[in-house]
């Protein structure tokens, strides 16, 4: 039964990430996976990437609908920090330009969205511009912060997400770990 809940644990990441590029306030996370695997601009690129996680992180790889997602996370039952990471085209935009394109499509496609602050993410060689929002649904508020790694234009975007409260916790950490992102 542990292993069903972890599962769908990881489906309900990954929706989660799939929700800000994609709309879904209608279909089922088995719609939304078959839509994202048809299109052509998710799951290119390098996808052997790898981070330097701290000692209480791991690391599960998966495919699924013939997406690969990668999940890193650690057992904090309070928090449930959860960081997923997908590739998508940014089809010869600017990298302002994509980032600021996800905002409005969160903003105008998601219920209960509230955009808070932006900023670039510095001591990364690579061009990362990232963003927090709060996602509000049945009372229930989920923190996230999206980072977007720009390399030939594709966007890495690696969106973590936290129970309300530990985006303030976490948010070093993951700023660690987005920093410590390379293509081998």
């Amino acid at each position: 039964m542990t292993k069903i809940i972890f599962i769908l644990m990881l489906l309900f990441t990954f929706i989660a990430s799939l929700q800000s590029c994609k709309d879904s306030k209608s279909k089922k996370p088995i719609e939304i996976l078959a839509e994202a695997s048809k299109d052509n601009d998710i799951n290119i690129g390098n996808l052997n990437y790898k981070f330097t996680l701290p000692q209480d992180w791991y690391r599960i790889d998966t495919v699924l609908q013939n997406l690969y997602l990668c999940v890193l996370l650690n057992n904090d039952t309070t928090f449930l920090p959860r960081i997923n990471i997908m590739t998508e085209s940014m089809n010869g935009k600017s990298h302002n330009s994509y980032v600021n394109g996800t905002k409005l499509f969160l903003k105008n496609n998601m219920e209960g969205i509230q955009i808070l602050e932006n900023g670039k993410l510095f001591g990364s060689e690579k061009s990362c511009i990232w963003y927090s929002y709060n996602k509000t649904q049945n009372g229930v508020t989920r923190e996230s912060i999206f980072y977007s790694v720009e390399i030939n234009d594709i966007s890495y975007n690696i969106t973590a997400g936290f129970n309300q409260g530990g985006r303030r916790i976490y948010q070093k950490t993951v700023e660690d770990i987005v920093k410590s992102f390379r293509l081998e």
